[in-house]
């Protein structure tokens, strides 16, 4: 049997795998119904009427948000009012040129020296605003509070440790500061910050909180979008921010959940554009790879990895634990001094005392090796290898 992977942004990888061998696919789902026919121009027009400096919050490239078809749709109602956009990047590094021009789209001459991007570490651009219930202490990006009108372009996908993403993440973390993300990830750690859960989910709660804290939520408009197996808009729901996120999370329940006959010895875990990026954002597709894989199992994955490693905190982390041999005591070393990325860590070390972790990337092979993870460059020789030591 033959099997396509997609690998980068454009590449196909095919691999023979012997017919004796029961293979289950499971992907996303294409939209049955589309939910977009909804008057986006007609309601901006009504919503920025006779007001003054409007801020239009879009996702970074470490998001599939398709930014550019939104921006085509209410470039009439929005170029001749006095517009900024802001790129809300959270912790995330910042876009580079190339990157920008697929964020902005055919508009970019446009719009590019009215796109300003947010930076979590520079202190004097954040302003304080209040407290959470869970004692975050709340710095946002001071043009969001000099806006009269803000604009949120946003999509809704499960999230690993989130629930979702989309909605209350344009605030927290997208445009807050380095300091309140920190805290906030925290809660990542908590047994029920986890994938498709919003109900007792402190990382969502205190997020919610944060929207509290900053209130004027009528003068957001948020426009939230799903996207099917396709990458094709299966739903666009608009308004209120609380609303038409919470309306999106039901669309993305119909794409994203899919049913398994049960789980396997091999798994393979595929990050697709953007969530390929790092070995620090492919990590998502590992941990959705868990909820199917069979303990002692192998999980393979799939990841360009073109920008690396990602932010060192939480590769340093799982060497350190390599080196040591002790799993156990890096997670408790987590726990008591937690620093952001360090939920990467420990999730990644939940998987490695469940299962073993291969890897196909263009990362060198020691990078991988060095924190546990066996490391190939032809996805074809690592089945095979799987299949020869799991015996099946």
């Amino acid at each position: 049997m033959i099997i396509e992977i997609p690998y980068g942004n454009k590449r196909i990888i095919k691999c023979k795998v012997p017919s004796e061998i029961s293979i289950e696919t499971l992907n996303l789902k294409e939209a049955i119904t589309r939910d977009v026919n909804v008057s986006i121009d007609r309601e901006i027009e009504d919503f920025i009427y006779d007001k003054g400096k409007i801020l239009l919050v879009v996702n970074d490239q470490e998001r599939p948000t398709p930014t550019s078809k939104i921006l085509n749709k209410i470039h009439e109602k929005i170029k001749d009012k006095e517009v900024k956009i802001i790129v809300a990047t959270g912790a995330h590094r910042s876009p580079t040129e190339e990157e920008l021009k697929w964020i902005l789209g055919n508009k970019y001459e446009y719009y590019r020296y009215r796109t300003v991007i947010h930076d979590a570490k520079k202190v004097e651009e954040h302003e304080y605003i209040g407290e959470t219930k869970r004692g975050n202490r709340v710095y946002i990006d001071k043009r969001l509070l000099e806006a009269d009108k803000i604009i949120v372009i946003g999509s809704v996908e499960p999230h690993y440790f989130a629930g979702y993403t989309g909605g209350r993440k344009f605030l927290l973390p997208g445009l807050s500061s380095y300091e309140t993300i920190e805290y906030n990830h925290r809660f990542a750690l908590d047994s029920n910050a986890t994938l498709l859960k919003l109900n007792g989910n402190p990382v969502h709660e205190d997020m919610m909180d944060a929207l509290e804290v900053l209130g004027r939520i009528e003068d957001i408009y948020s426009i939230m979008i799903v996207l099917d197996a396709n990458e094709e808009l299966a739903s666009i729901k608009t308004g209120n921010i609380k609303t038409s996120f919470m309306e999106s999370v039901e669309k993305a329940n119909e794409i994203f959940i899919v049913e398994s006959h049960g789980k396997g010895d091999i798994v393979i875990a595929v990050a697709n554009n953007p969530f390929d990026i790092s070995l620090y954002q492919a990590q998502k597709a590992i941990e959705h790879s868990k909820l199917v894989v069979k303990d002692g199992g192998i999980i393979i994955l799939v990841a360009e990895c073109r920008d690396g490693i990602g932010p060192r905190n939480f590769y340093d982390l799982l060497l350190k634990s390599r080196e040591n041999k002790d799993i156990e005591s890096t997670l408790e070393h987590i726990k008591r001094n937690y620093k952001l990325g360090y939920h990467k860590a420990a999730k990644m070390l939940e998987t490695f005392m469940r299962t073993d972790v291969w890897a196909v990337t263009s990362l060198r092979k020691e990078v991988l090796e060095d924190i546990g993870i066996r490391a190939f460059y032809d996805l074809e020789e690592a089945i095979n290898e799987a299949i020869r030591v799991k015996g099946k």
